[in-house]
């Protein structure tokens, strides 16, 4: 259906009911309504530059980044109003039993993230020593593979997983623990955003793992070149179409070659700027056009 649609309304409308139309059936089925929300999010995520236009794609990160703002901002907000209630529903467990819980709980978390993360390593280790000739990255280095495994902070998924459980069971009793199960996800959230955030920027110094070849600036240049240099392609393919005029055909051609030598001076140790700086003026002159 996303396909088929070029109307940015609607297609957006779309994306905000699929994950009720992944979560429901999954709640009918017995099985974890959220995670089947999360998993036709990737999906969709990952198909998106074949399903969604180049239009619909700016209105819908817009919309999206406000309404995911919102939707975090909610849910923790939920848990702020909770959390007394919670607490006072834990009366019959002494402080200390909640702190052994929480510190099992939040290890447990922790533990499991690692235990994922290192054994993909040693596959993709495997893989690259048969396959030596494969287009793709170098595995990861265990450096960076326990970075990986310490960066696993939780968020709105885990509390939004709690805040589902229900009230009470099928046979009208109260849900055993709902509220011991949500002051651990308060916990496992509070220790990994808090204590791994915090410090998973001085482990990566400590770590040494930088980017050797390239920065990040130098690898969007070679990107926003590469993006130029298919469009040229293109161009070159439908100069021959009766409706592409010769005139607009070398104007645009124009605009996309000198966006090439723009971002090839970036890559230029000696290049004096005058390339880049001419470019800022331009789009500092355009933007004064736009406004008026």
């Amino acid at each position: 259906m996303r396909r088929r649609l070029d109307d940015a309304p609607t297609e957006i409308t779309i994306s905000l009911l699929t994950p009720y139309l992944a979560y429901l059936p999954a709640e009918a089925a017995g099985v974890s309504a959220v995670l089947a929300a999360v998993t036709s999010g990737l999906y969709l995520g990952w198909r998106s530059p074949e399903l969604v236009t180049p239009s619909t794609r700016i209105q819908s990160v817009a919309f999206w980044e406000i309404l995911v703002f919102a939707l975090n901002a909610a849910l923790f907000v939920l848990v702020g109003l909770q959390l007394h209630t919670v607490i006072d529903g834990l009366g019959g467990i002494t402080t200390g039993d909640l702190a052994a819980d929480a510190a099992i709980v939040c290890g447990a978390v922790i533990v499991t993230r690692f235990a994922f993360v290192l054994p993909f390593t040693i596959v993709s280790r495997m893989v690259a020593r048969w396959w030596p000739d494969r287009q793709a990255d170098e595995p990861p280095g265990w450096r960076v593979s326990g970075l990986l495994g310490w960066s696993g902070m939780r968020g709105a998924v885990s509390l939004a997983a709690a805040l589902a459980i229900p009230l009470r069971t099928g046979a009208g009793a109260p849900f055993p623990d709902r509220d011991l199960i949500i002051f651990l996800v308060y916990a496992v959230i509070l220790v990994t955003v808090a204590g791994q955030g915090l410090t998973l920027g001085r482990l990566i110094g400590l770590a040494g793992v930088y980017d050797d070849e390239e920065t990040v600036a130098e690898q969007e240049a070679r990107a926003r070149i590469a993006t130029a240099a298919a469009a040229l392609s293109r161009l070159d393919e439908l100069a021959g179409e009766e409706w592409v005029r010769d005139g607009t055909a070398d104007r645009m051609r124009g605009v996309y070659e000198f966006r090439i030598r723009r971002f090839e001076s970036r890559l230029d140790e000696d290049d004096d700027g005058d390339i880049e700086e001419g470019s800022q003026a331009y789009q500092r002159l355009r933007r004064k056009v736009l406004e008026a």
